[in-house]
């Protein structure tokens, strides 16, 4: 997320929030290889499962659920409900929607409020 995040920055997180479109989350790092999540969620609505033997993303909300997003092909698709279209402010080294498609909002631990 260079400029806007560095790594290492810490955030404050509102857990209850998904901001609109041009907002800020932290989201759930999925296995790069498989493009799937091996633990259940611990995002939003999840009160059960540890947040800190996770990895997070900080990524920003490009499309919400029912907005229409151009794929890689060329064509386009809707966001489909209970989903996101997170795309990483440093496009050339982000892993994000461009490789991911769509996040599924329980994965989002919530909304940034603001940096420390």
């Amino acid at each position: 997320m260079l400029p806007a995040y560095r790594p290492g920055d810490r955030v404050l997180v509102r857990r209850a929030t998904v901001p609109e479109r041009g907002g800020v989350v932290v989201v759930e790092q999925p296995s790069t290889e498989r493009r799937a999540w091996d633990l259940p969620p611990a995002g939003l609505g999840s009160t059960r499962q540890p947040v800190t033997e996770r990895r997070w993303l900080v990524k920003r909300v490009a499309a919400t659920a029912g907005d229409t997003w151009l794929t890689e092909a060329g064509g386009t698709e809707r966001v489909p409900p209970g989903h996101l279209l997170l795309l990483g402010d440093n496009a050339a080294v982000s892993f994000d929607s461009r490789q991911m498609g769509p996040f599924p909002v329980d994965r989002v631990l919530g909304a940034v409020w603001r940096r420390l």
